[in-house]
């Protein structure tokens, strides 16, 4: 008897065995209670996400002798046929060997006839992306105006090639990549089942090397069985299918939260020497910070992380010695590196630096302790080395990540000056802003323009420009009904011309240009006289370049 593969022999039977499709699966199942099936469905997604299951699937629901049913049998003879893929009215189309516009035409054809024994008739075309210009042309009419009889099921993995029209003609559903935990139960309950021994550390390296498909997953778990037999070690794993050890990727970790640059070296040359894909190394290796990340800051994963769970408790004892701004920074600087990996002609050489730049960014101190100490007089103490496994929280070694020098004095932090506002007191100022809660553009005009006069009958106004002067007149009758609101009593509204404005008048916004530029002047001179500024010029032979104030206007 013939060897069935585990890809074969797990193919989901029904809707429900479709792993992490939901939102597939749940929208076909109601369109089949309810009547409601199209024409053609156009499946896209990754390969071995499930497409052409869903196909058959959908096929024996539609055909099933208990059906039409949401939950075919597969034991009815319409369902162990389409199974098989022999059944006549269910027909499975390689589109990467049938791309003329003959075959199409021989299809159309046979469409007209009835069902020879099912009740529908269903084309399922894989690869549907492969066919030519012709064919698709060819396809339109009878896609768009089938018979009552026929169902298409176009699957691809590359929607993008596929016309607009024949896109437009079609129900299309996406098929996601199927997340590593989920791969990992169904590789867990075929083991179980399949009586294969194997670990849940083995089961993860082969979920995560499934890239996000089932049926990758479940021929690599069977490649590995055909190597190691019933009982499968970690180390077999790694050997059959050439991926790298995760205990590797914790160690060159550990070495470089230690600061041990001589054991980041030979990691690399490890890597080396069994023919290990550095480039790949290196995306695990920044894979894994990202890891770390998350269970810090969700203190414990929260299921964002693919791991099992002794690993998941490896990352949690990491992380305790370790700071936030530790973590992200570890994160950049390989993020960083890897990018010039990818160009590098020496990817070894290049991650031997990397993994030496990541063990010493330890040494880095605060640069106020720095300076601090050198005023002092006092040499720099060694860096300190941190252990795994980690100390107690409440030990946490301080971080280390540069900070900003402190320009101004962090009791007397700048608030920009503005006019007192009292009820009593009703200002230009006040009636601008009242202004501008009202009518955002009108208020905005009013900032700008120069107040000429401002009585108790009478504001006379010097817009910035035409048009402005335009809008305002235009506006003055809701002027007068706004001061009436805000002043107590109507007020007349005249308008100039700039030029004839007294010039020692300035608009609300120069003058809150003005201020501003006054202080951002007196932050810099604070800036350039500040004590610690002064020594770390002194200290480093340094000059400075630009001063930058976070206000509105500088200079």
């Amino acid at each position: 008897m013939s060897y069935l593969v585990l890809a074969r022999k797990w193919r989901p039977g029904n809707f429900d065995d479709i792993v992490g499709q939901e939102h597939v699966t749940r929208t076909l199942k109601n369109a089949i209670e309810a009547e409601r099936v199209a024409h053609a469905y156009l499946f896209t997604g990754a390969r071995g996400v499930g497409k052409t299951s869903a196909a058959r699937i959908l096929a024996k629901a539609l055909n099933c002798e208990k059906g039409p049913t949401t939950d075919p049998c597969n034991e009815c003879t319409h369902c162990r046929e389409i199974a098989k893929g022999s059944c006549v009215d269910v027909h499975e189309i390689d589109g990467a060997s049938n791309t003329s516009v003959d075959d199409i035409r021989d299809l159309k054809e046979g469409i007209n006839y009835l069902p020879s024994t099912c009740r529908k008739k269903v084309y399922i075309i894989d690869e549907v992306h492969m066919l030519s210009t012709n064919a698709f042309n060819a396809l339109l009419k009878t896609l768009e105006e089938p018979p009552s009889h026929v169902i298409f099921i176009f699957a691809t993995t590359e929607p993008h090639k596929i016309p607009g029209t024949i896109l437009s003609r079609c129900q299309r559903f996406d098929f996601k990549r199927i997340p590593v935990k989920l791969i990992f139960e169904q590789l867990k309950t075929i083991a179980g089942k399949e009586n294969i021994g194997i670990t849940e550390k083995g089961l993860m390296l082969i979920a995560r090397e499934a890239d996000g498909g089932m049926r990758d997953a479940q021929s690599l778990l069977d490649q590995v069985v055909s190597f190691s037999g019933d009982t499968i070690t970690d180390s077999d794993i790694i050997d059959v299918l050439g991926i790298i050890d995760r205990t590797l990727i914790h160690d060159a970790v550990s070495a470089v939260i230690e600061k041990n640059s001589p054991a980041c070296l030979e990691i690399v040359e490890r890597l080396f020497l069994y023919g290990w894909d550095i480039k790949e190394f290196g995306k695990e290796l920044l894979e894994y910070f990202r890891d770390l990340a998350v269970v810090k800051a969700t203190e414990g994963g929260n299921g964002l992380v693919n791991a099992t769970d002794d690993e998941l408790e490896t990352m949690k004892r990491i992380v305790l010695s370790l700071g936030a701004a530790d973590l992200h920074l570890y994160f950049d600087v390989m993020s960083r590196g890897m990018e010039d990996m990818a160009r590098s002609l020496h990817p070894k050489i290049a991650l031997e630096m990397l993994l030496l730049k990541l063990s010493t960014l330890g040494s880095l101190r605060n640069i106020d302790e720095l300076i601090d100490m050198a005023r002092k007089g006092r040499s720099f103490p060694e860096k300190e080395e941190p252990h795994l496994p980690p100390m107690k929280a409440e030990e946490q070694a301080p971080q280390t990540v540069h900070q900003p020098v402190s320009l101004a004095e962090p009791e007397t932090p700048y608030v920009r000056e503005e006019e007192p506002h009292k009820e009593s007191e009703k200002t230009w100022k006040g009636f601008v802003d009242f202004v501008t809660n009202k009518k955002a553009v009108l208020g905005s005009i009013l900032q700008r323009a120069h107040l000429v006069s401002f009585g108790d009958d009478e504001i006379a106004i010097a817009p910035d420009n035409d048009f402005s002067r335009e809008k305002v007149s235009d506006e003055e009758p809701q002027l007068k009904e706004l001061s009436a609101l805000y002043f107590g009593k109507e007020k007349t509204f005249k308008v100039n011309k700039l030029d004839t404005a007294a010039g020692e008048l300035n608009s609300l916004h120069e003058d809150k240009k003005k201020r501003e530029s006054d202080h951002s002047r007196k932050l810099k001179k604070e800036a350039m006289e500040h004590p610690r500024v002064i020594e770390a010029l002194d200290i480093f032979k340094g000059e400075i370049k630009e001063i930058r104030t976070d206000l509105s206007f500088n200079e």
